[in-house]
């Protein structure tokens, strides 16, 4: 495939990727194709098992190219984080003359900002990659080389991004990182973000802008995977407490916790009350994700796998409480950790 062919398919896929309808037939298919060019444009070996293996830290395991790769296929999360990154970075172009963007956890395509490639030129957009697995960075440099596409990529640096020293940190405008798991939890992008947030300018754009935890009830007969009301029309949840919001505002409140012990950081907990006539109905409590990319750009609870709801007890099975409260922790592992009448303590990694 030469290097036009390649252009004008990924260009095509970038529109429905940016487009304000959501037709989830379209963007499937979408994601589908997306994956298949960069597997076909690249020296990529679907069949080499090392492509499974996962790096093991303190902060969780960071995952292989193979499943990198398959990150795409939930279509929603691609969707939204290629138009919300993209519509940042257009709004800067219209301020300034051009955009210097970190990506941390690239994996072999740096598949949530190559669509910019399309739209942009060199000159407008820059990126430095940062990535822990050795052979997701031969792959991204390979795959940079054969479809011409170094001229964007200031550096790929191989590297743990939670200890990570930033240089020339002020000349970055945008930190992009989606490395999660829903609630937060055991993956890199709590620590990721904080170290890397820390050393950056004031003004730095944080992708994603907002990650909000928040407490529910949930019945769990009406929840169906992607339906946001519920099977059969029916409400699946009931809104109980905010958590808290991962965004720029509290990573700097425990910034300096991070700098004394960057392995124990505790964010402030949640107390909320939750009425037994509630969990009759709806018997579980749940912590829900809600995504806000950028602006107007949202991922909802349930919209798609990272924002999946993490079931933390059924209450049927508790025999009192008077409150619940729910804090988020690193430990290393993000993890969090639920209180019932401050003497029953679970925590959840």
């Amino acid at each position: 495939m030469d290097r036009n062919d390649f252009f004008s398919r990924l260009e095509l896929l970038t529109d429905i990727f940016l487009k304000d309808k959501l037709d989830m037939e379209e963007l499937a298919k979408a994601c589908s194709d997306y994956k298949q060019l960069l597997i076909e444009c690249s020296e990529y070996d679907i069949t080499k098992s090392s492509n499974k293996d996962c790096i093991h830290t303190k902060y969780g395991n960071a995952i292989g190219p193979h499943w990198a790769i398959q990150c795409i296929d939930d279509i929603i999360r691609t969707k939204m984080f290629v138009k919300g990154t993209y519509k940042v970075v257009n709004d800067l172009l219209k301020k300034q003359g051009n955009v210097e963007l970190m990506y941390a956890g690239t994996g072999p395509f740096a598949a949530l900002v190559l669509p910019l490639m399309s739209k942009f030129s060199p000159s407008d957009l820059k990126i430095r990659c940062l990535e822990i697995n050795p052979l997701s960075c031969s792959q991204l440099r390979d795959f940079l080389r054969i479809t011409n596409l170094e001229e964007f990529v200031l550096s790929i640096e191989e590297c743990d991004a939670t200890k990570h020293v930033v240089p020339n940190p002020d000349k970055i405008d945008v930190l992009l990182c989606e490395t999660m798991q829903p609630a937060l939890l055991r993956e890199f992008q709590a620590p990721i973000c904080i170290n890397l947030l820390s050393q950056l300018k004031e003004d730095v754009i944080m992708i994603p802008e907002d990650i909000h935890l928040s407490a529910g009830l949930m019945n769990a007969d009406r929840f169906e995977h992607g339906n946001m009301i519920g099977r059969g029309g029916k409400p699946y949840t009931k809104s109980v407490s905010s958590v808290f919001h991962f965004d720029k505002f509290a990573i700097k409140a425990v910034s300096e916790q991070w700098k004394e012990n960057p392995e124990k950081v505790d964010f402030p907990a949640s107390e909320f009350i939750i009425r037994r006539e509630d969990f009759e109905e709806y018997p579980f409590l749940e912590v829900f994700t809600k995504i806000k990319v950028c602006d107007d750009v949202v991922i909802e609870s349930n919209q798609c796998d990272i924002t999946m709801p993490v079931c933390i007890e059924d209450m049927r099975e508790l025999e009192s409480f008077d409150e619940c409260q729910l804090s988020f922790h690193l430990s290393p592992f993000s993890k969090l950790r639920v209180k019932f009448n401050q003497d029953l303590v679970e925590e959840y990694a």
